[in-house]
């Protein structure tokens, strides 16, 4: 029975029986009784209904979240030590590269053979450089030969720093605002001192070839410090952040 129907029996009631008709009464205040509780017993079980529903849908899209966020933090763990790989490597070669102390083997006093079996070896050369070296007197070999190795270290250098910036930009998005911050400066300090050496070289100018590993020395290693620093904290920080996570879906 319907609220519009219990109104219509109540009507007739009334009209037809009056308040002389007890027992009509008492029919119809039980009708409604039993109306009043299948109505409130239907509305409370669609509520359940509605709240289970609800509840159900607030967990999916909580979980959902939740994974999402799991995935956002694996896929940053994996970033920051792969940065923190290829920015270190940058900077120590870079270091290496414009270190004062550099060390070179010597082709002034090596035979016909023993030179040429040394020059099999080194596969960065090309053909006509190997060559120019053997066409050089005694005396001059070492200059060309230092000469040309310079320019495979500082090739090599500038490749693994090209790496290590493109590597950062490509993935700027996984990486917390300050620790990018300090992966993108340390990236612009060894640029900076690789064009200083490189202008040295060229230039003959070992003062500015010298002024290249002072950078690295004055700025570049207490920013390595300072990236390594928070490379630690942040991976220590995801770590527990992680295991808050997997405990709460347990």
């Amino acid at each position: 029975m319907t609220f519009d129907e219990l109104l219509t029996l109540v009507g007739k009631v009334v009209i037809f029986g009056g308040g002389s008709v007890g027992i009509g009464w008492l029919v119809l205040q039980k009708t409604a009784e039993r109306w009043v509780d299948a109505h409130f017993a239907k509305r409370q079980k669609d509520f359940e209904h509605e709240q289970a529903k609800e509840l159900q849908r607030i967990k999916a899209k909580l979980d959902t979240v939740i994974q999402g966020s799991l995935k956002l933090q694996e896929r940053e763990f994996k970033i920051i030590p792969e940065a923190w790989e290829k920015i270190s490597e940058a900077y120590g070669l870079a270091d290496w590269l414009c270190s004062p102390l550099q060390s070179y083997a010597s082709l002034q006093w090596k035979s016909g053979a023993e030179l040429d079996e040394f020059l099999a070896k080194q596969e960065h050369l090309s053909e006509t450089q190997k060559q120019a070296i053997r066409d050089r007197r005694d005396e001059d070999r070492d200059k060309l030969w230092q000469e040309f190795e310079t320019d495979r270290r500082y090739n090599k250098a500038r490749g693994a720093l090209a790496d290590a910036g493109a590597f950062v930009k490509a993935n700027s998005i996984f990486l917390p605002d300050d620790l990018r911050g300090m992966f993108d400066k340390q990236v612009e300090i060894i640029w900076s001192a690789l064009s200083s050496f490189l202008v040295g070289v060229q230039s003959e100018d070992y003062k500015m070839r010298s002024s290249s590993h002072d950078k690295l020395k004055n700025e570049g290693k207490p920013q390595q410090e300072q990236i390594e620093k928070a490379v630690r904290a942040r991976l220590l920080e995801q770590a527990q952040l992680a295991d808050e996570k997997l405990q709460s879906l347990g």
